[in-house]
């Protein structure tokens, strides 16, 4: 059996078993960085998100910020501190937090440390001060996890001497942070990490420039957005072998991987569109689903849309004006920015995904004709699903004119044509047995239905049928 095929019957046998079992949510840990809408408040889009199954909430803070010369601790900074630690704790939920002296491209340590080795003394010294205030004001609130630093790949490079430098500062910096959290909450353990990317962390150069440093953390947090190099999205589909990749580099099961950021845009200046962004959400659960046993959490970034004038100032910061890049920042959001938001598929498609493993027990609205009810424009609706065998598909037609549906397995082969006919404006559906061209049972696996619509539009629905 070559490779391919390999995979492919990897992917089917794996997707199947986990989309039929749906893993109940279990020890598993649903986060969201909670951004607001334009008129929205934080404590509304907090629990938004705590409704959908949100137990974590992701933090960030850099060095810089709280202290942006030597023992001088922004006001500002610190009353942030003070706000997460009464805010978090009174509602009971959890934080990732990640704070340090990088944060991808820039290193943001205080300014008389600029040039100073990250193994100095006096860098290691002074963020252990930082680590004092940070802790002194989150006395109550229960972490998940610290991170020292975000995505500290992409300003390490390829360096030796700088990950060499870093995991001195990691390794020193990390046993008092431990010890900090431990006297102020009673004993209790900490998990202290670093953020890489997930690019990095397959990478054949990278990799192995990471791996001394990840056999000191306690856990590996990640952020994951699959993107090529000129920030278009790559296929939804790409989740299943991209995390496959990653927990097959790092198998060790005693340190748990964090997906800390776990995004896609939705623009289509980035080859995206809402339909792709929700096939992102529904694949990462999936393949959480199979992978559940190494992944503990999956942190979505973000709830709403970020406003095109902080993408803006997110330019200057990152030093990139490619448009692509801009609308990938602003459109990670699973809900829209103006007035008071709105719901993108993505969203409605995260509440029922975390609603059939147990995470929540938001309502699902994705109805379909199975129902009685129409899906909404532009979605395709598989219900039920998994089917075992027959699945009613479904969506709305723009206008009247021919109508087409295919199934296809994974691999690109036409299975069986549903239908080829003049359909009226308004919803349309197709009942599938199981079967294909031949009239024989089609086996068990992952299959998608291509609709095109008379104006052309191609819409693709996914069904895993079970025998």
């Amino acid at each position: 059996m070559g490779l391919r095929t390999g995979f492919a019957t990897l992917l089917l046998v794996v997707l199947t078993g986990a989309a039929a079992a749906q893993v109940p949510a279990g020890e598993r840990l649903l986060g969201l960085e909670i951004t607001e809408a334009e008129n929205e408040s934080f404590d509304a889009a907090f629990q938004r998100a705590r409704a959908a199954g949100a137990t974590v909430t992701h933090r960030s803070l850099a060095w810089e910020d709280l202290e942006p010369d030597a023992g001088q601790f922004d006001a500002y900074s610190v009353a942030l501190l003070d706000d997460l630690d009464i805010y978090f704790s009174l509602t009971g939920q959890r934080v990732e937090l990640n704070f340090g002296p990088i944060d991808t491209p820039n290193l943001r340590v205080p300014a008389d440390l600029a040039g100073v080795p990250l193994n100095a003394r006096v860098m290691i010294g002074r963020f252990n001060a930082a680590l004092d205030t940070v802790f002194a004001h989150l006395s109550h609130v229960e972490l998940l996890s610290l991170e020292i630093g975000n995505e500290c790949d992409v300003y390490l490079g390829t360096d030796p001497v700088l990950y060499a430098q870093y995991r001195d500062f990691f390794t020193a910096t990390k046993a008092h942070a431990e010890s900090l959290y431990a006297a102020g909450h009673g004993g209790a353990d900490l998990d202290v990490g670093i953020t890489w990317t997930w690019d990095a962390l397959v990478d054949s150069v990278q990799g192995p420039l990471i791996e001394p440093l990840v056999q000191r953390q306690d856990v590996l947090p990640v952020t994951y957005y699959p993107l090529r190099p000129d920030f278009t999205v790559r296929p939804p589909e790409d989740v299943f072998g991209d995390l496959v990749r990653l927990v097959t580099a790092f198998p060790d099961t005693a340190r748990p991987i964090l997906l800390v950021e776990c995004g896609y845009p939705s623009s289509p200046v980035c080859g995206s569109s809402f339909q792709a962004q929700a096939d992102f959400v529904d694949n990462v659960f999936l393949t959480w689903d199979a992978l559940a046993d190494r992944i503990r959490y999956v942190s979505f970034f973000m709830l709403t849309d970020w406003s095109r004038a902080y993408v803006d100032l997110l330019a200057d910061y990152y030093g990139l004006a490619d448009p692509a890049f801009l609308e990938f920042l602003r459109t990670l959001g699973l809900r829209l920015y103006p007035g008071d938001g709105f719901d993108k598929l993505g969203w409605r498609v995260l509440q029922c995904d975390a609603a059939l493993r147990g995470f929540s027990a938001a309502p699902c609205d994705l109805v379909t004709g199975a129902d009685g009810v129409a899906p909404p424009a532009g979605e395709v609706a598989c219900r039920p699903n998994p089917a075992n065998p027959s699945v009613t598909i479904s969506c709305v037609s723009p206008r009247t004119g021919r109508v087409t549906a295919t199934v296809y397995d994974v691999t690109g082969r036409r299975v069986r044509r549903l239908g080829e006919d003049i359909r009226p404006a308004g919803p349309v559906s197709w009942r599938w047995d199981g079967r294909d061209a031949a009239g024989g049972s089609a086996p068990a696996g992952v299959y998608l239905v291509r609709i095109v619509t008379p104006d052309g539009v191609r819409r693709t629905g996914r069904v895993v049928l079970v025998r």
